[in-house]
């Protein structure tokens, strides 16, 4: 009776080990599924300014070439400590920093490539007392 009672037990927890098992690959064939359709568009962000402030933004290829400007014209003046970073379909950037004239609060902005379209997406609350050094990813 004890060996088939142990015998019982040990099925028990192995079978849900394998139901276990099942669940997290099923995770993980939804997160590559998800990531289908896109891809590496091998291309950087060249930034260039001074005082914290960004005056040029620039898109290459990873050997360089075919560097081309992204207009600016469209964005607030006062944007500082700003990063840029750009979605992996490779047609929107996302830009955070902070606004000076609005007391120093945390923002971010999305905008395409070709500098239109320009979006606030986030400004910090007044309330609020954590701050954003910048964004990491885009995806």
């Amino acid at each position: 009776m004890k060996t088939i009672l142990k015998s019982s037990i040990v099925l028990t927890f192995f079978s849900i080990s394998l139901f276990l098992f099942q669940i997290a690959c099923e995770d993980e064939v939804e997160a590559q599924q998800a990531n289908q359709g896109l891809t590496q568009q091998n291309k950087l962000i060249y930034i260039n300014g001074a005082n914290y402030s960004i005056n040029q933004i620039q898109i290459m290829n990873l050997d360089g070439t075919g560097i081309t400007d992204v207009p600016m014209t469209n964005l607030p003046p006062d944007l500082y400590w700003q990063t840029v970073r750009i979605t992996p379909d490779g047609k929107t950037l996302v830009l955070s920093g902070y606004d000076a004239n609005a007391g120093n609060v945390n923002i971010i902005y999305t905008m395409n490539t070709s500098g239109t379209d320009v979006k606030k997406i986030y400004q910090q609350p007044s309330n609020s007392t954590g701050e954003i050094k910048q964004v990491e990813q885009a995806y």
